[in-house]
């Protein structure tokens, strides 16, 4: 599954305000990390200086968030901040660098198949130019949060597993966790994970636009206290690819400090005290996912009944035999050439018009016997929400181009890496203006 991410809110133009480009991205296929990296700055530069944003006259940090595929040897990878610090400087900017090693990294705005994914690296660039609105300048903070700040890695508390240092550490958690009366799910636990400083000493919460992350797969904890702590902000994140093989660390994440192999790393952009939003109110200025390489297969149905993350009833019927149901009609209508995908997927929305946002996860499992149907979510489905089951596409898709968009575009999603064919690499590609990558576990 290959889902785009096109920012159209939080990467403003804001000509309201005659403030000059504050965002560049590109994207290098070169072989060689050095190069490729080289090829990406000098690109952003160039387009900074095209931009008039090139002098540096503000005192605050600009932000560099930086995706790296794992073609490149390990080696180079444990020096890439430092490189991306060391070419940054050579243009006098003082830089935050946070990003993450990845299965791949997007080449283009489509997103059919592999054809928009290749090794490389891939940058997103932020400078807080003031030009003639200095008010309305956004601040980088980065941060790091990990398991000294109280965050739980529950999902290694596996079913056989002989107790250990994690396991031992989840059971001194289950006594400090506090419960209320009608709670019938975990996630409904408070947590106790605590903040980072750079995030802790925010004094309006409100003023946070974007917080752009890289992640590994246990952190959905740390999601929930910043959905908490910065519920107006657009809060983005990629979960890094499982590198165990590569490097011998289970994720690679990066900052400025170094490399680690879990938690969070990232960059709250933070309006100056005073500054107007540059997202506004308007629906048109929300955030948009496009979930581009799936189609629907059934109609969008109430949620009857559910517990947790299992829905049990929908308005047809049981959720697991309106399911089947709905694969059985898929495959006579595609007949014998019908594909084999075995995953499904299901869109929940907060209303039955399907288009209107909303999330789609993965179907992991069901009942047809009880009728349930389990979903890959750590959030509580309702009943009243509406569902509607989806299944891979096998026909090209397109999306919005950098050029109908006039910004750079993130292209975040989650591959199927077996699936994808090792491209050749050229001796220079530079793709402007596109910045993302897909790892198997998605965004």
């Amino acid at each position: 599954m290959h889902s785009i991410f096109l920012p159209k809110p939080f990467l403003p133009s804001n000509a309201a305000f005659a403030r000059r480009l504050l965002w560049a991205a590109a994207t290098s296929t070169n072989s060689s990390l050095k190069v490729a990296v080289s090829e990406c700055t000098d690109n952003i530069n160039a387009v900074l200086k095209r931009h008039g944003a090139a002098n540096k006259q503000s005192k605050t940090r600009d932000s560099c968030f930086a995706l790296v595929s794992q073609s490149f040897s390990a080696a180079e990878v444990e020096t890439v901040a430092q490189m991306l610090r060391d070419r940054f400087s050579e243009a006098d900017a003082d830089v935050a660098v946070a990003g993450a090693v990845v299965d791949r990294v997007a080449t283009t705005s489509s997103c059919h198949g592999s054809s928009g994914l290749s090794d490389g690296v891939s940058m997103l660039y932020h400078r807080p130019e003031p030009g003639s609105c200095p008010e309305a300048v956004l601040e980088a903070r980065p941060f790091y949060i990990g398991d000294m700040h109280g965050r739980q890695r529950l999902r290694e508390v596996a079913v056989g597993r002989w107790h250990n240092a994690v396991t031992d550490r989840f059971r001194d958690h289950q006594s400090l966790v506090q419960w209320k009366d009608g709670q019938s799910s975990v996630t409904q636990a408070a947590s106790h994970l605590r903040l980072p400083e750079e995030l802790e000493l925010i004094s309006d919460p409100s003023a946070v636009e974007l917080v752009l992350m890289a992640a590994d797969n246990d952190s959905t904890q740390v999601f929930d206290a910043l959905d908490s702590r910065f519920p107006q902000a657009i809060r983005l994140a990629i979960v890094g690819s499982q590198t165990p093989f590569f490097n011998g660390r289970a994720h690679t994440l990066f900052d400025g400090n170094g490399l680690y192999e879990s938690g969070v790393v990232g960059v709250a952009f933070v309006r100056r005290q005073g500054a107007f939003s540059a997202r506004g109110s308007r629906a048109a200025e929300q955030p948009q996912v496009s979930y581009t390489g799936l189609r629907a297969i059934s109609d969008v149905l109430e949620i009857r009944r559910s517990k947790g993350n299992v829905v049990l009833e929908v308005e047809n019927g049981e959720a697991a035999h309106q399911l089947i149901a709905s694969i059985r009609k898929q495959r006579i209508s595609e007949g014998a050439s019908g594909a084999t995908e075995s995953r499904l997927f299901a869109k929940i929305t907060s209303s039955r018009d399907s288009a209107s946002g909303g999330v789609v996860l993965q179907v992991t499992g069901g009942d047809p016997t009880k009728g349930g149907l389990a979903i890959d979510t750590t959030k509580d489905i309702e009943p009243g929400h509406f569902i509607q089951f989806m299944m891979l596409d096998s026909l090209p898709c397109s999306a919005s181009s950098p050029e109908s968009i006039g910004r750079p575009v993130l292209r975040f999603g989650a591959s199927d890496y077996s699936g994808i064919a090792e491209p050749a690499h050229g001796d220079t590609s530079v793709v402007p203006r596109v910045f993302g990558g897909a790892t198997e576990g998605g965004f």
